[in-house]
């Protein structure tokens, strides 16, 4: 058997590729709360932890190292409607089929690190699962663990203010999917983590290896405006993927850093497509009052995509009072989103509901989403 371990991510790639496949249409999706209340905006709403999977050139905006210990973000897709219908074992066949019109799933990410001073370190991982029926009911399952090493520079000529970074994810993945009896149990075990876990463990044949992602980003501040661009992927992540007998053996790989082939198995290429985003930033101090601070969003959320640009557009809008406490509010091709957030010392809570869009703007999910971070 050949055995590759962590040190070994680097020499996978194309000299074993057999075939190409393209695993998700953006890179894995880490749930942040803040960002999505905000119609999913994510150029210059990342900050602190959530810049390591956001801009990189946000690794620079503060002058203060923040240490995140932990941030765990659990979240659920579902339309509110069909929230008595998904996590019932209770539920028939008929009614999950049609809740998989507008589509359901769950996923839960975590994070720790540290950003700030123009450097960004960390280690992000999370589980995600989708059911659609785009193509006959079924379901998609994604897990990652990336760490980052990232850095932004930054210079100031007067009131202008711009910031260029980028940063190296080396990367293990897992993708599989699954078919309609897989789909439908996933459905009615969606609101059990357990249970859940359970299910997914056995789906069959999953793709699981190693990649290198580089991401880039940057800012422009000008007084009380800013605007900013991510190029996520660049030049397209190629991960070099086995297939497994089912995830719970991927996951027991991924658990020990490792990649494991047979004598005679063969390595796939599988890519995740490099994506832009653009987006800009609107503070008026004429709106501005002694503790309250508004904040108006626009986002193309990629330029590179099959979709026309302004099906990806975004819009939200932020007020924040005393620093500590924020409403957000939100409009994308899916629908509305709403966010609120909670800076307690040492503890930060967010929430959101959201909307995404899927298969352009005749079909949207929604769902809810809690983060809870220790940081200092």
């Amino acid at each position: 058997m050949r055995k590759f371990s962590a040190a070994a991510f680097f020499l996978l790639f194309q000299s074993l590729a057999l075939s190409t496949l393209e695993i998700a249409p953006f890179p894995f999706n880490y749930g942040d709360p803040a960002s999505s209340g905000l119609g999913g905006q994510t150029t210059l709403t990342a900050t602190g932890i959530h810049s390591l999977h956001g801009n990189p050139a946000s690794f620079s905006l503060s002058e203060e190292v923040d240490y995140t210990l932990l941030a765990v973000t659990p979240w659920i897709m579902a339309e509110p409607g069909d929230l008595g219908v998904v996590g019932s074992e209770s539920s028939s066949d008929q009614e999950l089929g049609k809740a998989a019109g507008t589509g359901y799933g769950a996923g839960m990410s975590f994070a720790a690190g540290l950003t700030g001073k123009g450097v960004g370190l960390g280690i992000l991982g999370g589980i995600d699962t989708s059911v659609s029926d785009a193509d006959g009911i079924g379901g998609t399952i994604n897990a990652e663990l990336a760490a980052v090493v990232g850095y932004a520079m930054d210079f100031s000529l007067g009131d202008l203010h711009m910031i260029g970074g980028g940063d190296i994810r080396p990367l293990l993945r897992i993708y599989g999917t699954y078919a309609e009896t897989e789909a439908l149990a996933v459905g009615r075990a969606l609101t059990d983590p357990a249970d859940l876990f359970s299910i997914l463990n056995g789906v069959e044949n999953p793709y699981y290896g190693s990649g290198i992602g580089f991401d880039l980003g940057m800012q422009i501040h000008y007084q009380n405006i800013g605007i900013g661009a991510s190029l996520r992927d660049v030049g397209g992540t190629r991960i070099s993927a086995l297939t497994k007998t089912d995830v719970e053996a991927a996951f027991g790989e991924m658990a020990r850093l490792a990649v494991n082939a047979g004598d005679d198995e063969e390595f796939s290429e599988l890519i995740v497509p490099m994506s832009l985003a653009v987006g800009m930033r609107y503070q008026p101090e004429i709106l501005s009052l002694d503790k309250l601070s508004p904040g108006f969003y626009a986002e193309i959320g990629d330029f590179l995509s099959d979709e026309a640009p302004l099906k990806t557009a975004s819009a939200g809008i932020e007020l924040e009072w005393n620093r500590r406490y924020a409403v957000r509010g939100g409009y994308n091709g899916g629908g509305l989103s709403l966010g609120l957030g909670l800076d307690l010392p040492i503890l930060r809570i967010d929430a959101s509901y959201f909307s995404v869009p899927e298969n352009g703007a005749d079909r949207s999910k929604q769902g809810f989403a809690l983060e809870g971070r220790l940081e200092f």
